[in-house]
Formats: C-alpha cells, sequence, structure tokens
C-alpha cells in the first residue's frame, strides 16, 4: 500500500465536504419551537387540571 500525502487526503476529502456544509444553509428551528411552546402550554394546562402547580408557583 502506497502512503500519500496529507495535501491529497484534504483535497480529497476535507474539501468537498467543507464546501457543502459551508453552502448549506442553516436549519428552521421555528416549526420545532411552535410545537415546544404548544406542548409547554398544554403541560401547564394539565398541571392546573390535575391540582399540580408547575415549580415556580410553589411555594
Amino acid at each position: 500500500m502506497r502512503i500519500l500525502d496529507k495535501d491529497y487526503y484534504k483535497r480529497l476529502y476535507a474539501e468537498p465536504v467543507l464546501g457543502t456544509i459551508l453552502r448549506t444553509p442553516p436549519p428552521d428551528f421555528t416549526e420545532l419551537d411552535k410545537i415546544c411552546e404548544e406542548f409547554e402550554k398544554s403541560v401547564e394546562e394539565m398541571h392546573v387540571r390535575e391540582g399540580f402547580l408547575p415549580k415556580k408557583e410553589r411555594k
């Protein structure tokens, strides 16, 4: 097996991968944030309905 210099590997693997990562737009989390907010509201409502209070409201 022949040992190749690290520049060869950098050109072969690292540059295409980094180029792909840099060209990819960041993910959009607004939908996930909306789902999380709805879940938190439903948990709060359930706590009130079942007689439990969230930690911040306990004394």
